[in-house]
Protein backbone atom coordinates (compact mmCIF):
# COMPACT_ATOMS: atom_id res chain seq x y z
CA UNK A 1 0.00 0.00 0.00
CA UNK A 2 2.81 2.42 0.88
CA UNK A 3 4.66 1.38 -2.25
CA UNK A 4 1.61 1.97 -4.43
CA UNK A 5 1.18 5.40 -2.87
CA UNK A 6 4.82 6.33 -3.66
CA UNK A 7 4.53 5.00 -7.19
CA UNK A 8 1.36 7.02 -7.64
CA UNK A 9 3.17 10.13 -6.40
CA UNK A 10 6.06 9.45 -8.78
CA UNK A 11 3.68 8.96 -11.69
CA UNK A 12 1.82 12.19 -10.88
CA UNK A 13 5.14 14.06 -10.56
CA UNK A 14 6.37 12.64 -13.91
CA UNK A 15 3.11 13.68 -15.57
CA UNK A 16 3.40 17.18 -14.10
CA UNK A 17 7.03 17.48 -15.20
CA UNK A 18 6.11 16.30 -18.68
CA UNK A 19 3.24 18.81 -18.91
CA UNK A 20 5.53 21.60 -17.68
CA UNK A 21 8.17 20.62 -20.24
CA UNK A 22 5.58 20.67 -23.01
CA UNK A 23 4.35 24.08 -21.90
CA UNK A 24 7.92 25.43 -21.78
CA UNK A 25 8.68 24.00 -25.21
CA UNK A 26 5.50 25.51 -26.64
CA UNK A 27 6.34 28.92 -25.17
CA UNK A 28 9.92 28.73 -26.45
CA UNK A 29 8.70 27.62 -29.87
CA UNK A 30 6.26 30.54 -30.04
CA UNK A 31 9.00 32.97 -29.03
CA UNK A 32 11.45 31.57 -31.60
CA UNK A 33 8.80 31.67 -34.31
CA UNK A 34 8.03 35.33 -33.54
CA UNK A 35 11.74 36.18 -33.60
CA UNK A 36 12.20 34.35 -36.91
CA UNK A 37 9.22 36.10 -38.49
CA UNK A 38 10.52 39.48 -37.33
CA UNK A 39 13.99 38.75 -38.71
CA UNK A 40 12.49 37.51 -41.98
CA UNK A 41 10.35 40.65 -42.31
CA UNK A 42 13.39 42.84 -41.63
CA UNK A 43 15.47 40.94 -44.20
CA UNK A 44 12.66 41.19 -46.76
CA UNK A 45 12.40 44.94 -46.15
CA UNK A 46 16.17 45.32 -46.56
CA UNK A 47 16.11 43.29 -49.76
CA UNK A 48 13.26 45.36 -51.19
CA UNK A 49 15.07 48.59 -50.30
CA UNK A 50 18.26 47.34 -51.92
CA UNK A 51 16.33 46.23 -55.01
CA UNK A 52 14.67 49.65 -55.25
CA UNK A 53 18.07 51.33 -54.95
CA UNK A 54 19.49 49.10 -57.70
CA UNK A 55 16.51 49.85 -59.95
CA UNK A 56 16.93 53.59 -59.34
CA UNK A 57 20.65 53.35 -60.14
CA UNK A 58 19.89 51.47 -63.38
CA UNK A 59 17.31 54.08 -64.33
CA UNK A 60 19.74 56.95 -63.68
CA UNK A 61 22.46 55.21 -65.66
CA UNK A 62 20.11 54.67 -68.61
CA UNK A 63 18.88 58.25 -68.46
CA UNK A 64 22.46 59.48 -68.46
CA UNK A 65 23.32 57.30 -71.46
CA UNK A 66 20.22 58.41 -73.39
CA UNK A 67 20.98 62.07 -72.68
CA UNK A 68 24.57 61.60 -73.88
CA UNK A 69 23.44 59.88 -77.09
CA UNK A 70 20.88 62.63 -77.70
CA UNK A 71 23.56 65.31 -77.21
CA UNK A 72 25.87 63.53 -79.64
CA UNK A 73 23.09 63.24 -82.24
CA UNK A 74 22.20 66.92 -81.91
CA UNK A 75 25.88 67.88 -82.20
CA UNK A 76 26.22 65.74 -85.33
CA UNK A 77 23.07 67.25 -86.84
CA UNK A 78 24.32 70.78 -86.11
CA UNK A 79 27.69 69.95 -87.63
CA UNK A 80 26.04 68.55 -90.77
CA UNK A 81 23.78 71.60 -91.02
CA UNK A 82 26.74 73.97 -90.70
CA UNK A 83 28.65 72.07 -93.39
CA UNK A 84 25.63 72.12 -95.67
CA UNK A 85 25.15 75.84 -95.04
CA UNK A 86 28.77 76.60 -95.96
CA UNK A 87 29.16 74.35 -98.97
CA UNK A 88 25.57 73.94 -100.10
CA UNK A 89 26.25 70.22 -100.65
CA UNK A 90 25.88 66.96 -98.74
CA UNK A 91 28.62 65.93 -96.34
CA UNK A 92 31.00 63.50 -98.07
CA UNK A 93 30.80 59.96 -96.72
CA UNK A 94 34.43 59.85 -95.68
CA UNK A 95 34.11 63.02 -93.63
CA UNK A 96 30.76 61.90 -92.16
CA UNK A 97 32.29 58.60 -91.04
CA UNK A 98 35.14 60.46 -89.36
CA UNK A 99 32.65 62.61 -87.49
CA UNK A 100 30.58 59.61 -86.39
CA UNK A 101 33.48 57.46 -85.20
Amino acid sequence: ENRQFREEQYRVRRDQDYAEDLAREAELSTLLKAQFEEAAALETRRWKDAEAARALERKRKQEKMVAEVAREMVALAVRCAEYRERSDALVPRKEYREWVS
